[in-house]
Protein backbone atom coordinates (compact mmCIF):
# COMPACT_ATOMS: atom_id res chain seq x y z
CA UNK A 1 0.00 0.00 0.00
CA UNK A 2 1.33 3.41 -0.97
CA UNK A 3 0.34 6.44 1.08
CA UNK A 4 0.61 9.84 -0.51
CA UNK A 5 0.83 13.05 1.46
CA UNK A 6 -0.14 16.44 0.15
CA UNK A 7 0.54 19.82 1.70
CA UNK A 8 -1.52 22.75 0.51
CA UNK A 9 0.40 25.99 0.70
CA UNK A 10 -1.39 29.32 0.50
CA UNK A 11 -4.93 27.91 0.50
CA UNK A 12 -7.58 30.58 1.03
CA UNK A 13 -10.48 29.93 3.37
CA UNK A 14 -13.61 32.04 3.78
CA UNK A 15 -12.09 33.39 7.01
CA UNK A 16 -9.16 34.83 5.00
CA UNK A 17 -11.40 36.69 2.56
CA UNK A 18 -12.65 40.26 2.90
CA UNK A 19 -16.21 40.52 4.20
CA UNK A 20 -18.93 40.01 1.59
CA UNK A 21 -20.82 43.19 0.57
CA UNK A 22 -24.59 42.96 1.13
CA UNK A 23 -27.86 44.90 0.60
CA UNK A 24 -26.99 45.62 -3.02
CA UNK A 25 -29.53 47.96 -4.62
CA UNK A 26 -29.77 49.35 -8.14
CA UNK A 27 -32.23 52.09 -8.93
CA UNK A 28 -32.80 54.37 -11.88
CA UNK A 29 -32.06 58.04 -11.19
CA UNK A 30 -32.63 60.42 -14.11
CA UNK A 31 -30.55 58.99 -16.97
CA UNK A 32 -28.37 56.71 -14.87
CA UNK A 33 -28.38 53.69 -12.57
CA UNK A 34 -27.42 54.38 -8.96
CA UNK A 35 -25.79 51.32 -7.36
CA UNK A 36 -25.32 51.07 -3.59
CA UNK A 37 -24.31 48.33 -1.17
CA UNK A 38 -23.59 47.86 2.51
CA UNK A 39 -20.18 47.02 3.88
CA UNK A 40 -20.01 44.64 6.84
CA UNK A 41 -18.35 45.85 10.02
CA UNK A 42 -15.04 44.06 10.22
CA UNK A 43 -11.65 44.22 11.90
CA UNK A 44 -10.23 44.26 8.38
CA UNK A 45 -12.56 45.83 5.81
CA UNK A 46 -11.94 45.52 2.09
CA UNK A 47 -9.29 47.80 0.60
CA UNK A 48 -11.54 48.36 -2.40
CA UNK A 49 -14.64 47.10 -4.23
CA UNK A 50 -15.40 46.42 -7.88
CA UNK A 51 -18.93 46.51 -9.26
CA UNK A 52 -19.43 43.81 -11.89
CA UNK A 53 -22.26 43.29 -14.36
CA UNK A 54 -23.42 40.96 -17.09
CA UNK A 55 -26.21 41.07 -19.61
CA UNK A 56 -26.32 37.49 -20.93
CA UNK A 57 -24.02 34.56 -20.41
CA UNK A 58 -21.93 33.50 -17.45
CA UNK A 59 -19.11 36.06 -17.65
CA UNK A 60 -18.97 39.03 -15.27
CA UNK A 61 -17.51 42.29 -16.59
CA UNK A 62 -15.95 44.91 -14.29
CA UNK A 63 -18.05 48.06 -14.43
CA UNK A 64 -15.75 50.10 -12.20
CA UNK A 65 -12.12 50.52 -11.36
CA UNK A 66 -11.24 50.25 -7.71
CA UNK A 67 -13.75 51.95 -5.43
CA UNK A 68 -12.15 52.69 -2.05
CA UNK A 69 -13.28 50.28 0.65
CA UNK A 70 -14.98 53.02 2.68
CA UNK A 71 -17.22 54.02 -0.23
CA UNK A 72 -20.37 52.12 -1.12
CA UNK A 73 -22.00 53.72 -4.16
CA UNK A 74 -21.49 54.14 -7.88
CA UNK A 75 -23.53 56.12 -10.42
CA UNK A 76 -23.47 54.51 -13.89
CA UNK A 77 -24.36 57.09 -16.51
CA UNK A 78 -23.84 55.03 -19.69
CA UNK A 79 -26.29 52.15 -19.23
CA UNK A 80 -28.18 51.23 -22.39
CA UNK A 81 -31.93 51.52 -22.63
CA UNK A 82 -34.07 48.43 -23.18
CA UNK A 83 -31.52 46.10 -21.59
CA UNK A 84 -31.46 43.69 -18.67
CA UNK A 85 -28.47 43.98 -16.35
CA UNK A 86 -27.34 41.74 -13.51
CA UNK A 87 -25.07 43.37 -10.91
CA UNK A 88 -22.88 42.18 -8.05
CA UNK A 89 -20.11 43.69 -5.91
CA UNK A 90 -16.87 42.02 -4.86
CA UNK A 91 -14.46 43.29 -2.19
CA UNK A 92 -10.68 42.91 -2.29
CA UNK A 93 -7.79 43.31 0.07
CA UNK A 94 -4.10 42.79 -0.25
CA UNK A 95 -2.84 39.34 0.63
CA UNK A 96 -0.37 39.46 3.56
CA UNK A 97 3.17 39.94 2.24
CA UNK A 98 4.39 36.57 3.50
CA UNK A 99 1.80 34.70 1.39
CA UNK A 100 2.05 36.60 -1.93
CA UNK A 101 3.98 35.08 -4.76
CA UNK A 102 7.65 36.09 -5.02
CA UNK A 103 8.08 39.10 -7.27
CA UNK A 104 4.36 39.88 -7.41
CA UNK A 105 3.49 43.43 -8.34
CA UNK A 106 1.68 45.33 -5.61
CA UNK A 107 -0.14 47.46 -8.17
CA UNK A 108 -1.79 44.57 -9.99
CA UNK A 109 -5.52 44.31 -9.76
CA UNK A 110 -7.31 40.96 -9.69
CA UNK A 111 -8.27 41.45 -13.33
CA UNK A 112 -4.73 41.96 -14.67
CA UNK A 113 -2.45 39.68 -12.70
CA UNK A 114 -0.97 38.20 -15.91
CA UNK A 115 -1.56 34.66 -14.74
CA UNK A 116 0.53 35.00 -11.60
CA UNK A 117 -0.41 32.53 -8.95
CA UNK A 118 -1.36 33.26 -6.28
CA UNK A 119 -2.70 36.74 -6.93
CA UNK A 120 -1.52 39.39 -4.47
CA UNK A 121 -5.23 40.17 -3.83
CA UNK A 122 -7.80 38.22 -1.83
CA UNK A 123 -11.34 38.39 -3.19
CA UNK A 124 -14.51 38.34 -1.11
CA UNK A 125 -17.43 36.14 -1.96
CA UNK A 126 -19.65 38.17 -4.32
CA UNK A 127 -22.71 39.96 -3.06
CA UNK A 128 -26.13 38.70 -4.00
CA UNK A 129 -27.07 39.48 -7.59
CA UNK A 130 -29.56 42.25 -8.40
CA UNK A 131 -31.28 42.38 -11.79
CA UNK A 132 -32.78 45.49 -13.35
CA UNK A 133 -34.46 46.11 -16.69
CA UNK A 134 -33.94 49.51 -18.24
CA UNK A 135 -36.83 50.86 -20.29
CA UNK A 136 -37.00 52.86 -23.47
CA UNK A 137 -38.22 56.40 -23.67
Amino acid sequence: MTIYYCTIVGAVTDLDRPPTPFNLTVRPVRNSLYITWSVPTSDRPADYHIVQYRTVGPHWVPLTDRIAGGLNAYNWTTASRDATYHFRVVGFYKRPADSASPGSDDELSPDDDNGQSPSPWLESLPSSVVTIETGGE
